[in-house]
């Protein structure tokens, strides 16, 4: 009974804090779906490639593998991979992780695939960024939530010049 109680109680507060951020009450009955997205982008910088933006001084890398990685427990991991578009951008969305914390989450992108522009400036050479949440919203029949990894930025090699 203990159980029921303190599971009713915490769906309650879940629901209120819903209500409070501007998601509607699902119907009754529903059974919600919640997915976790996650999006970054990754830029060259000093090369004037397709897609330059002046105010940056950076060009988007396409084709850049980004990698999810969740623990799990302390011995396990969740890995999920995926490329950027043409515009260096990247979208994680999932529902593998059935009980997702964004401290237990990083985003890798450890190596460009452009060979004139492939030694990573930002976060490092470790290539990881904590997440940040950025909003909830419906989608479907359920509700995700949206983090950001942020920027990735890669430059050349120290006296190799960008086209």
């Amino acid at each position: 009974m203990k159980m029921v109680w303190l599971r009713f109680l915490v769906l309650s507060l879940f629901m209120v804090l819903l209500s409070a951020r501007g998601i509607p009450d699902p119907p009754p009955g529903a059974r919600l779906k919640f997915t976790v997205g996650v999006e970054g982008i990754v830029y060259c910088k000093s090369c004037k490639l397709p897609g330059y933006t002046a105010n940056v001084g950076m060009s988007p890398i396409p084709g850049a593998t980004a990698i999810l990685r969740c623990r799990t427990n302390i011995t396990n991991a969740i890995s999920v991979p995926i490329k950027t578009n043409s515009e260096g951008y990247f979208l994680f969305q999932t529902s593998q992780l059935t009980s997702f914390t964004s401290s237990n989450c990083r985003v890798y992108v450890t190596n460009s695939p452009l060979s004139k522009c492939n030694v990573p400036v930002y976060p490092g050479p470790r290539g990881s960024n904590m997440l940040k949440f950025e909003r909830a919203f419906t989608v479907n029949n359920g509700i995700e939530y949206l983090y950001s990894s942020g920027a990735f930025v890669f430059q050349p090699k120290k006296g190799l010049r960008c086209p």
